[in-house]
This record gives C-alpha cells, sequence and structure tokens, in this order.
C-alpha cells in the first residue's frame, strides 16, 4: 500500500509538473504572439508614416511640375532669334556632329574627317533623337532646347525632392530650383550639364 502511495504521489507530482510545463509553454506562445502582433502593428504604423511623407512630399513637387512644365513651353518657344543668341558655338558643333553620326558618316564635323574634344554621352543622346527629328534649321534648335530644357526640370524635381526630404524649407527649395534652371538651361542651351545633371541627382 505504501509503495502504491509512492507511486501515485509521484505520477499526480509528473502530471502536475506537466501540466505546469504546459501552462508555461501556453503562456509563452501567448507572450511572443503578442509579441509578434505589437510588431506587426508598428510595422504598419511605420509604413503608413513613410507612404504619408512619401504622398505629402509628391503633392508638394506639384508647383514645380507645373512651373517646370511652363519654362519647358516657354523656352522651346522662344523667338529663334533669342535662342541662337543664347546658344554657344559648342553647342553647334554638337548638332552638326550628332546629325552626322545619325547619318552613318561616324563622328565628322564636315562628313569626311573624324573629329573629337566632345562627351560623348551627350553627342549620343543627340545622335538618337537626330535618327527621328532632323537637327538641322529653327526646328532642330527647338528640339535640342526642348530636351536639355526637360532634362534640367527633371534634375531639378529630384534635388528639391532631396531637399524635402531633408526638411528643407520652401524657400531654400525654391530658390535652388530657380537657380538650377537657370544655370543648366538659360546659361548653358546645347550643351551636356543638363544631362549629367540628371545623372548625378539620380545617383
Amino acid at each position: 500500500n505504501e509503495d502504491l502511495h509512492i507511486r501515485q504521489a509521484r505520477s499526480d507530482q509528473i502530471l502536475k509538473n506537466t501540466t505546469q510545463v504546459a501552462e508555461n509553454i501556453d503562456k509563452e506562445k501567448l507572450a511572443n504572439h503578442y509579441i509578434i502582433l505589437d510588431l506587426i502593428e508598428k510595422l504598419q504604423e511605420k509604413d503608413r508614416f513613410l507612404k504619408e511623407i512619401q504622398t505629402q512630399g509628391l503633392k508638394s513637387l506639384v508647383p514645380y511640375v507645373l512651373f517646370g512644365g511652363l519654362v519647358l513651353l516657354a523656352i522651346t518657344f522662344f523667338p529663334i532669334a533669342a535662342l541662337l543668341n543664347l546658344f554657344h558655338d559648342d553647342s553647334f558643333f554638337y548638332m552638326v556632329i550628332a546629325r552626322n553620326h545619325a547619318a552613318g558618316l561616324g563622328y565628322s564635323f564636315d562628313g569626311l574627317n573624324a573629329t573629337n574634344g566632345f562627351h560623348p554621352l551627350w553627342l549620343w543622346t543627340l545622335s538618337g533623337l537626330g535618327s527621328l527629328v532632323p537637327l538641322t534649321g529653327d526646328l532642330g534648335i527647338r528640339v535640342v532646347v526642348a530636351l536639355q530644357t526637360l532634362l534640367s526640370v527633371s534634375a531639378a524635381l529630384v534635388y528639391v525632392r532631396l531637399l524635402n526630404r531633408y526638411k528643407a524649407s520652401a524657400l531654400i527649395q525654391a530658390g535652388f530650383f530657380l537657380a538650377y534652371l537657370f544655370l543648366c538651361t538659360l546659361a548653358d542651351i546645347g550643351q551636356e550639364s543638363a544631362l549629367y545633371g540628371l545623372l548625378v541627382a539620380l545617383i
């Protein structure tokens, strides 16, 4: 009888320990469950916050996009005499080489002799454009101006977006946008600065 009582006591103790372990495991699982739910909720909240910031940032670009579009139209349809005065000698040099390259004459100014001294990426861009639109006369000049202005506006928007992300004031953003457009468009028409400015902004 005594052995039976001992065995019964041990059995009860084992059952009790097993029950406690099971309860502890259940409690631990429950705690982990709540921890996971809390993490998910925090991640969702962070995601909502980031999306809200992103949306606000994109909305803040709307005035710049509209203004940039107006600048693009205005400069593209400037009187041709004004555009010619703004064009650099090197800009015409680029247009002629790009036109010859698009026509299959290679990197040549006169169509006979090879030349160099140009920025390849900008020349390739103009050459690709020249395969679609003839880079001659008033149309050629306006097309190059439109391309450069589009690149400048795009780069300026990227920079303004970065300034907005770093909480720069609206005055600084607007000032930078206008200064950038002036320096890379009106002050350097027909040259490679707008393209490289956009590449630097994207990098």
